[in-house]
């Protein structure tokens, strides 16, 4: 019999949608529960990042003090996101942003791997 995935090796892989789930008007992530995700609003957007219409998911666990409404994931591969004030990687914001919203601090991103 084959081995089950971890849910890291399920996560790196194919359709990142597959991971989600909604059972009951509850959202899961693998077998674990979001809690407080409203699954009408409920939108998968890649890189373990998910978000409903008031918060920002990172795989289970919400992402405190981010912004729903301008959040985006910028590349799923390093787990880099950003919204209007702040650069996320791995769901943990890495620093304020000074600069407009939308344009990446370049310094940052050669730092965290992405030149």
């Amino acid at each position: 019999m084959a081995r089950a995935p971890s849910t890291a090796e399920a996560c790196g892989l194919g359709d990142w949608r597959r991971l989600y789930s909604e059972q009951g008007g509850e959202v899961f992530c693998g077998r674990f529960r979001i809690r407080g995700a409203e699954a009408r609003t409920f939108q998968v957007l890649g890189g373990g990042y998910s978000r409903d219409l008031h918060h920002v998911f990172y795989f289970s666990e919400k992402v405190p003090g981010a912004d729903s409404g301008s959040f985006e994931v910028v590349d799923r591969g390093h787990r880099l996101a950003m919204d209007r004030n702040t650069l996320y990687r791995h769901g943990q914001a890495v620093e304020r942003l000074s600069r407009e919203p939308g344009v990446w601090p370049d310094e940052t991103l050669r730092g965290l791997g992405r030149d």
